[in-house]
Formats: C-alpha cells, sequence, structure tokens
C-alpha cells in the first residue's frame, strides 16, 4: 500500500471526521472501520449511538469479531503493562540478558 492510501485509511479512522469507506475486497475496508469504531469509542461515543453498515451478515459478523478481539486485548493490557514494567526493572537491576515483552501477546527479546 502506498503511504497516500494509508494516510487516507488513517483519516478514515478519525472520529472527528465523517467517513465513507468503499473499496475493493482485501484492501483493508474492515480493517479501518474496527479502527474508526475502537477511535469513535475511546473519544466517548456512545456504542448505542454507531451504526455501521455492511453487505453481508459475515461481514458484519467479521468487524464485530475483529472488533471485540481488540477492546479485549486492550481491556487486558492494564494487568500486563505493570508486569512487564517490572520486569524490565528487575533485568535492569540484575543485569539479565533477555526477558519477555508479553505486551500484546507478543514474545520478543528486551
Amino acid at each position: 500500500m502506498t503511504n497516500k492510501g494509508k494516510l487516507e485509511q488513517r483519516k478514515a479512522t478519525d472520529p472527528l471526521l465523517s467517513a465513507w469507506v468503499a473499496a475493493n475486497a482485501g484492501s483493508g475496508k474492515t480493517h479501518v472501520l474496527v479502527n474508526r469504531i475502537a477511535r469513535l469509542l475511546l473519544s466517548g461515543s456512545a456504542p448505542d449511538r454507531l451504526l455501521c453498515l455492511t453487505f453481508t451478515k459475515a461481514a458484519a459478523a467479521e468487524m464485530s469479531t475483529r472488533l471485540f478481539d481488540q477492546l479485549g486485548k486492550w481491556a487486558l493490557l492494564s494487568d500486563v503493562l505493570p508486569r512487564v514494567a517490572e520486569l524490565k526493572r528487575t533485568r535492569a537491576l540484575k543485569g539479565h540478558d533477555r526477558l519477555l515483552d508479553v505486551a500484546h501477546g507478543e514474545h520478543r527479546a528486551l
């Protein structure tokens, strides 16, 4: 995807703007719409005031699944991030070479 395309997708997720998303299959529409809904919720929009239209029930189910997955990950971050910070402090104090960063479900060397 071009930088212009990424910029357009980013603009479409801005809760301060109105957006109409129409594109070919596989272009990232669902990703953009899920991010837009998440940003609207984070900006204080009431869930019962949001309306998303799709052409198929399958598309609606996919959007719902992705949104709930994203919100679920964010809900767990409040539990994970303090432990990651503690692990990083332990590493600094003890001079360990490697620790696992478990935030966002990723495992990577620190």
